[in-house]
């Protein structure tokens, strides 16, 4: 079951356990030990009133080809449901569908974190519905029999499921392939939504409808079109380069994933062998989805509205990438762009293959830096040889390379081994754990017989250090110092000491368009610092060479109004955030929690609200396995240093945290603030947080201000905006 990238950009949210108290005849030890899921909600009409009657279905993932596990119940007389011995998926989310007596229909996912827990609560928004006859013909019209519906999608940018084929069966709909004469009725679907559906033609691959609207009606009279491609024929010509002759008839593996807006579902991943020619060459003929701008559903799918005018050549075809034990092909890929029927070919040479070894080290130690903490990897580029831009890791131009061991994790001992072909390459060694290591280069001929370059040297990230002064050139006590970044390194803000020093640990930007540093080369990181009490901020650009220490810096503030705070009515991510019931009242109590002191010893509580009336409080909902933790509570450390006079910081820990981790991260770093544990995840239910980490900023009369969420956080946004509220007048 695939899902789009919007839709999973919406699921990496941390939802609260369900309220165990809430759930009727809870088991929690017995759900535990069977390893099952009891999910509750609420299903509600369209205007707010409970749905009795309905019937919900919990569907979860299929296991070896086999259909979805599901679970059914009614809805009591005040739409409240409660679904158990569902098998744990120990996967994020499940799928929750709904049918009403009066044939409204409902679906809603469930996020299934922490994993930890075994009950979750939801929520379901009934809509009327209706059905919709959907007819498939060729392009000359002839109807075409046997046509497998696969799911509904709607929303904005179509990411949105309504109905999968599994779904349907597993809440008792019968959802047919298409008949004689190309017809097929749908299930019932939300009436008056714009939707699309995807499905399976016999012998080609799975394509998109265009967009159609289920009528109030049962089933409108006339059957909505729909116009079935036919694949296109691909040719890969493969000519063999120095030292790859003669080629291998057997053994090539050929994968077919779409391109730019074009989606390929399910992915092609095929076994095939080589039709050798007397030139020594050899041919691999493809069928491939037509994705040519004559294609318009596949765009339309990721960009409603669009036209074909608007859009790029980049925007079409698929991306085809042939690769054999033996052998390296340049390009490592290459992109068919076909209209229905049409015929194309492309080349590329095969090229012998070489090893390239060695081992990652420490810079300052000389240790080696591998395994599963730290999770270095290697992975090899080469020159672009198709005309393409690239821009990665390894530079403008350089190309990264397919094959089987292309890219390698390099072992606890520090060793990696990658596959290249002999000649020039690119090898770019980085980390993904939370070592402040920069991406490394190295560039080298390799030759026939491999290469062993012995120890490789990572790039340490510095530490900047400076001094914050004013005009006068009189030191800053308690300044607020940050990068904005650079294409490759930031820090988290600080604040400066009494005599207005400060040190800034700096990071790899990662998961970005990183670019690894060819040795001696530098990168520029722009310092801005403010004071915290008076309109006074500065700027000062340094360039850092990976590996050497860089010079203190003198950064200089000057007068700068502080400009009004936001509107508190702004937007932010509905993902991270559905707190805005409370925007225009005081916000809710916090419900009790665990409480600890900053070194993490337990405390007493509770922690209040009304007890803290009179400061500005900073509410961080955090977790310690969220992306970039370490960064966004040195920012919110360095907020709550900055105002400690006039606002109070409370950490509320997810329930994945548990006490003991709790303890361990406070020993190590005291917090600034209040610490509390949101055990059973009321907190975070109160405050309608939905995302890791998040920042609500609440005035002195319990008043709802702002909300920072992750995803849209920038560095130093934090204390920029938290200054401007508590110092507007």
């Amino acid at each position: 079951m695939l899902l789009s990238p919007l839709l999973w950009a919406s699921l990496l949210a941390v939802a609260p356990p369900a309220d165990a108290a809430s759930v009727p005849d809870a088991q929690p030890d017995a759900d535990a030990a069977a390893d099952v899921l009891t999910v509750t909600g609420t299903a509600r009409t369209a205007d707010g009133q409970p749905a009795a009657g309905v019937r919900v279905t919990v569907v979860g993932w299929a296991q070896n080809d086999g259909p979805p596990p599901s679970v059914s119940g009614m809805t009591d007389a005040d739409g409240r449901y409660v679904l158990r011995g569902l098998p744990h998926p120990h996967r994020q989310l499940v799928w929750l569908v709904a049918e009403g007596p009066d044939g409204a229909v409902g679906n809603a996912h469930v996020i299934l974190l922490p994993e930890s827990e075994r009950r979750f609560d939801s929520k379901l928004v009934m809509a009327p519905s209706g059905r919709r006859a959907l007819r498939f013909t060729d392009a000359d019209g002839a109807p075409v029999a046997g046509v497998v519906p696969r799911s509904v999608t709607g929303g904005e940018g179509m990411e949105r499921f309504i109905l999968l084929k599994e779904w349907a069966a597993a809440a008792g709909s019968d959802w047919p392939a298409s008949d004689a004469d190309g017809r097929l009725t749908t299930p019932n679907l939300p009436v008056g939504e714009e939707l699309r559906a995807t499905f399976d033609p016999p012998d080609q691959h799975r394509q998109i409808s265009d967009a159609f609207v289920v009528p109030a009606a049962d089933v409108a009279a006339d059957p909505h079109p729909v116009v079935v491609r036919r694949a296109g024929l691909f040719e890969v010509r493969v000519v063999p380069g120095e030292g790859a002759a003669p080629l291998p008839r057997d053994g090539y593996r050929v994968e077919v994933r779409g391109h730019g807006r074009v989606t390929v579902d399910p992915p092609i991943d095929e076994r095939r062998s080589l039709n050798l020619k007397p030139d020594g060459s050899g041919v691999l003929v493809l069928k491939v989805p037509a994705s040519g701008p004559e294609v318009e559903t596949p765009v339309q799918y990721w960009r409603p509205g669009a036209t074909n005018e608007a859009l790029e050549p980049e925007d079409f075809g698929v991306e085809v990438t042939v690769t054999h034990p033996d052998l390296i092909f340049a390009p490592s890929s290459v992109t068919a762009v076909l209209d229905p029927g049409e015929r194309e070919a492309k080349q590329v040479k095969a090229l012998r293959r070489g090893t390239v070894t060695g081992r990652l080290v420490d810079p300052a130690t000389g240790e080696p830096r591998g395994g599963q903490s730290d999770h270095f990897t290697v992975e090899a580029y080469i020159p672009a040889t198709d005309g393409r831009r690239y821009v990665g890791a390894a530079g403008p131009g350089w190309m990264r390379v397919r094959a089987e061991r292309s890219r390698a994790t390099a072992e606890e001992d520090g060793h990696f081994a990658v596959d290249v072909p002999v000649g020039r390459v690119r090898l770019v060694a980085e980390g993904r754990g939370r070592s402040p290591l920069i991406p490394t280069l190295l560039e080298r001929d390799v030759p026939p017989g491999g290469l062993d370059l012995g120890d490789v040297p990572l790039a340490s990230a510095p530490e900047l250090t400076g001094t914050v002064t004013t005009p006068d050139g009189e030191p800053v006590p308690g300044a607020v110092v940050w990068t904005t970044g650079s294409s490759l390194l930031t820090a988290p803000a600080t604040v400066a000491d009494a005599e207005g020093r400060f040190a800034l640990q700096t990071q790899p930007l990662r998961f970005l368009r990183e670019q690894a540093v060819p040795p001696g080369e530098s990168v520029a990181v722009e310092i801005v610092a403010f004071d915290p009490t008076r309109p006074f901020e500065g700027t000062a650009k340094v360039r850092i060479v990976p590996g050497a220490t860089p010079e203190p810096t003198t950064l200089r503030l000057e007068p700068q109004p502080i400009l009004p705070p936001p509107d508190a009515t702004g937007h932010w991510s509905q993902h991270a955030f559905s707190g805005r019931f409370f925007q225009d009242d005081p916000v809710p109590e916090l419900p009790a929690a665990e409480v600890f002191a900053p070194d993490g010893s337990p405390a007493d509580g509770p922690v209040t609200l009304e007890a803290l009336r009179g400061q500005w409080v900073l509410l961080n909902f955090t977790a310690t396995g969220s992306y970039r933790w370490d960064a966004a509570e040195a920012e919110v450390r360095a907020v709550g240093r900055a105002f400690a006079d006039r606002l109070t910081v409370v950490n509320v820990h997810h329930a994945s945290d548990s006490a003991d981790r709790i303890a361990e991260v406070l020993a190590k770093q005291p917090a600034v603030g209040l610490t509390l544990r949101d055990a059973d995840g009321a907190v975070q239910r109160a405050y309608g947080v939905q995302r890791m980490p998040t920042r609500i900023l609440i005035d002195p009369e319990g008043r709802f201000q702002q909300v920072f969420a992750s995803q849209q956080e920038v560095p130093g946004n934090l204390p920029r905006v938290v200054r401007q509220f508590v110092l507007a007048p």
